[in-house]
């Protein structure tokens, strides 16, 4: 059997990828994201922020909020992929349909073919991914 190290890292850093994002909707679908009406609101309540000692400004400290501002960018461009993402992992739901249903009748649902589904669900991935590192989250 041969190990190749590089795969091994990369493989890892999918699974936090996952973990991550499963997170973020457990968070979303509880209502962490919509129980506060503003930053501000959050900040008070000491959700997700810390204000550090001689700091004037609070530090996010929440991967979920990572998540959510990378989508929130991503909608402006491609509100679609956001569309399809929120989809695949349960936080939006889509009429009768059940939230673990396969993504052939999620897509169906959508009004698009399962190749773009899937090639949209990797943009946002690529997307969250990305935010992630920058904030060092992965």
């Amino acid at each position: 059997m041969y190990f190749c190290p590089q795969e091994s890292v990369q493989g890892t850093k999918v699974r936090l990828l996952e973990v991550r994002i499963e997170d973020w909707a457990r968070w979303t679908i509880n209502g962490e994201a919509r129980r506060h009406s503003s930053i501000l609101q959050m900040i008070m309540a000491g959700h997700c922020f810390s204000g550090g000692a001689g700091s004037s400004q609070p530090l996010i400290e929440c991967a979920e909020l990572v998540i959510e501002s990378a989508l929130a960018s991503l909608s402006v461009s491609n509100p679609k992929s956001v569309e399809v993402f929120r989809a695949e992992y349960g936080v939006l739901k889509l009429g009768s349909l059940p939230l673990d249903a396969p993504q052939h009748q999620k897509s169906l649902k959508l009004g698009i073919g399962l190749r773009t589904y899937r090639r949209k669900l990797a943009e946002t991935k690529l997307a969250i991914s990305t935010a992630l590192k920058e904030e060092k989250y992965l």
